[in-house]
């Protein structure tokens, strides 16, 4: 029973062997097949075992694989694949080929024979043979076995077709390639020239988005063959491992530019502008996840991406080529026919197809195809465009034509309406300039009118102001003409008692001396001289402040204290001022020059309408604060005039300069004051901007240049 039990351990540890993998026996060195039925495999997911942990694995580990051709899809796993090669040739040397160009890194390993390695981070002149796809030396004396390991590593799909054979029959299927690259990059190399040619000659933006799409999509379709770390960048080791998601991920870009243009897309079908737009992003957003390093994903992202915008550009085309765009149908065939190279290349690499010459090579056969038929395309749009010219030419000539006859037969009544039509615009030229005069004198009265109304706004309060020293001076009179007398009394009674020199007499002057309280009257007379002196002050500041204000600009500008404006503006408001609080922090600034009556008005208009948003926010007034703030900064001379009162909402912000534009009640504003204020900002060379919030406050901000000349 015990030995019974043996053999049937014996006989499924063979089958389990023999499941793994059998021997690769090389009978024919000319032949070229594909062999992966002769390989076992074990996915390391980690990517970090040796070789020396691999080969002491247990056969077991390893396992077989059904198909032609291992594709392990879309992984970032290292795949170990183990064989025992039998070299029952005459060769000494067989080559060891793995016919997949994208394959990032690959090792192979075996005892007694020196570790190889082919990886895209090695300069590609470094290979020991010039070839796209990696290529291994396996020396093996005929009737000899060898057990080897091959370590495979990807970032995108993981296909690893394996080919063996002599030296000569590898490299002559190296050269057939590089013949049929040739072909292709001809077909694309004369397509991108020719066309960049038309674009240089014809000046149509459309040959050159059709050069900017053929070429990415030729250096990706390399990239994927393995030839543009040949030809292009041999000693690069970076452009190897995202040449070939980056390249075809642009294709895809300017590939939907050019589509979209060339059909006119936002012409007939503009919502479809926007999909295209996406297809877009996502094709740029792969490209950055290929250069973060994320190759996997960005490989996901160009086969799912490109499939799903170019059965849609199809579909787009379709329904334009049945609204007759004609167009349309040169573009639906050649996305067709490259859409079934990029799905038979996707389903090989989804395992779903089997991997042969068709399904790997099928992208670039269709993007050649693809080259060819727009090239077609586009030279048809050349001969509907010299049938479409000569088509106008002809009916311009017709037209020409046409009115040659008409002028010959009208020329005389033509002159003659055409001199009519110049007397009339020369009377309209004449009532024109009068009512431009007119226009000019009729601004300048509006804007003294405006400046005398809010002078006239102005004239009770500043009456007041007035009003209130003279009458401190005229109360100040009698108390000091009755002082004057009492001294007066006393001095003459002195006089009489210098006459007489009666000694009674003097003292009875004494004792009314005493009685009249002449030192309290000589104290009070000083109090009332000093109160007449402060009230004759005062008119005289205001009377000043009014002057300066007020003043008549001369024809041209003239240099001038912008802080003393701000001072005579404040004064002659002090009326209206009187209950808010008033902050002046005026800077240290040069003099400019300028018409300062004028700015003395723009100062009234926004002072004014600062007093009038405090009093709309606050029954009190006390509460208002006005600020007013003047500072030199970077050769400019900036004030600021701020208020807490009610503010403006965004709409009044943006009319506030308009001309007749006013929030205030009829018969309180004239609509002119902050128009007339932004006319005299530009006759300055100066801005005025402002910074409103609705219950929190306004701030207008004027910048005027120091160095400069006024128109």
């Amino acid at each position: 029973m015990i030995k019974k039990l043996l053999l049937l351990a014996s006989g499924l540890a063979l089958m389990a062997q023999y499941a793994v993998g059998q021997d690769l026996i090389i009978e024919d060195p000319e032949s070229y097949e594909l062999r992966c039925a002769s390989f076992s495999y074990f996915e390391d997911p980690s990517g970090n075992m040796t070789f020396e942990q691999i080969a002491a694995l247990p056969q077991d580990s390893f396992r077989s694989y059904e198909k032609k051709v291992f594709n392990f899809g879309f992984t970032n796993s290292t795949f170990w694949i183990k064989t025992n090669v039998v070299n029952k040739t005459n060769e000494k040397l067989i080559l060891f080929e793995i016919g997949q160009t994208n394959t990032d890194h690959v090792e192979m390993y075996g005892k007694g024979l020196e570790p190889q390695i082919i990886s895209d981070l090695v300069a590609f002149t470094e290979r020991s043979y010039p070839d796209p796809k990696p290529i291994f030396n396996l020396r093996l004396k005929p009737n000899d076995s060898k057990e080897i390991w091959v370590k495979v590593k990807g970032q995108d799909e993981l296909v690893v077709p394996i080919h063996t054979g002599s030296k000569d029959a590898i490299l002559e299927k190296s050269r057939r390639r590089e013949t049929l690259f040739g072909i292709f990059a001809g077909i694309m190399a004369v397509m991108i020239l020719y066309n960049l040619f038309l674009f240089i000659s014809l000046r149509s933006s459309i040959y050159f988005f059709y050069v900017i799409n053929i070429l990415p999509l030729f250096i990706g379709q390399s990239s994927l063959l393995g030839y543009s770390n040949k030809f292009f960048w041999p000693d690069s080791a970076f452009w190897p491992d995202h040449a070939p998601i980056v390249f075809p991920l642009l294709s895809i870009v300017f590939g939907l530019l050019f589509a979209s243009r060339f059909i006119n897309l936002k012409r007939y079908m503009p919502w479809a502008v926007w999909s295209i737009n996406v297809f877009i992003g996502i094709s740029l957003v792969g490209v950055a996840l290929s250069f973060a390093g994320f190759t996997t994903i960005s490989s996901i992202v160009l086969n799912a991406n490109g499939f799903i915008s170019a059965i849609f550009l199809i579909v787009i085309c379709a329904i334009l080529t049945n609204q007759r765009v004609s167009s349309a149908k040169f573009l639906i065939v050649a996305w067709t026919i490259f859409l079934i190279g990029v799905m038979l290349y996707v389903l090989r690499s989804l395992s779903i197809l089997e991997y042969n010459f068709l399904t790997n090579y099928s992208m670039p056969i269709g993007a050649a195809i693809e080259t060819v038929l727009l090239s077609f395309a586009l030279a048809d749009r050349i001969n509907t465009l010299k049938k479409q010219r000569e088509e106008s030419q002809r009916l311009m000539l017709m037209e020409v034509k046409k009115n040659n006859d008409l002028t010959r037969n009208q020329n005389l009544v033509l002159e003659e309406k055409v001199h009519q039509r110049t007397l009339e615009l020369e009377v309209m030229n004449s009532d024109l300039q009068e009512t431009l005069e007119n226009l000019k004198s009729t601004q300048g009265h509006l804007i003294e009118a405006e400046k005398m109304a809010s002078l006239g706004h102005l004239t009770a309060g500043i009456a007041h102001e007035i009003n209130n020293p003279i009458n401190y001076v005229s109360s100040n009179v009698e108390p000091l003409r009755q002082d004057l007398d009492d001294i007066l009394t006393i001095l003459n009674d002195y006089k009489g008692y210098a006459e007489g020199s009666d000694i009674d007499e003097l003292k009875a002057l004494l004792k009314k001396e005493v009685d009249m309280d002449v030192e309290y009257s000589i104290k009070e007379m000083k109090d009332l001289l000093n109160g007449i002196e402060e009230g004759a002050r005062r008119t005289s500041e205001i009377v000043t402040g009014l002057k300066n204000f007020s003043r008549t600009d001369d024809d041209e500008a003239q240099s001038a204290d912008i802080n003393n404006g701000l001072r005579s503006t404040v004064a002659i408001l002090k009326s209206e001022l009187k209950d808010i609080e008033t902050v002046l922090e005026l800077g240290s600034i040069p003099h400019i020059k300028c018409y300062l009556g004028k700015l003395n008005q723009v100062f009234m208009n926004l002072i004014d309408n600062a007093i009038d948003a405090i009093k709309m926010r606050y029954t009190d007034a006390t509460q208002g604060v006005l600020t007013i703030k003047s500072e030199v900064v970077d050769n400019n001379v900036i004030i600021k005039i701020s208020d807490n009162g009610c503010g403006m909402p965004e709409d009044v912000k943006r009319n506030i300069f308009d001309p007749f534009y006013t929030t205030k009640d009829v018969g309180k504003g004239t609509g002119l004051g902050l128009s007339i204020t932004y006319g005299i900002m530009e006759k300055h060379n100066g801005t005025i901007s402002v910074e409103s919030e609705e219950n929190v406050g306004t701030t207008f901000t004027i910048e005027l240049p120091i160095n400069q000349d006024s128109e």
